[in-house]
């Protein structure tokens, strides 16, 4: 168990502190259909530059989360 801390010590607070791959996989990747569906939502109230890929949005996220459910 000191080992263990020991590593960690010399590795410093620059070093990775959870390992690769742990964590929540992104809600586009457990439903592919969550993109487009959004997009559909959010098209019609859209702002800004249509070339560029930041996207504004008139309706606020607790306005889209029921029309997503």
């Amino acid at each position: 168990m000191a080992r263990g801390g020991l590593t960690g010590v010399r590795t410093g607070p620059l070093g990775r502190v959870r390992r690769a791959g742990g964590g929540r996989r992104k809600a586009a990747e457990l439903d592919p259909g969550l993109r487009p569906a959004l997009l559909t939502l959010v098209e019609p109230g859209e702002r800004g530059d249509p070339m560029s890929p930041l996207r504004w949005t008139t309706k606020s996220t607790r306005n889209l989360a029921p029309d997503l459910t």
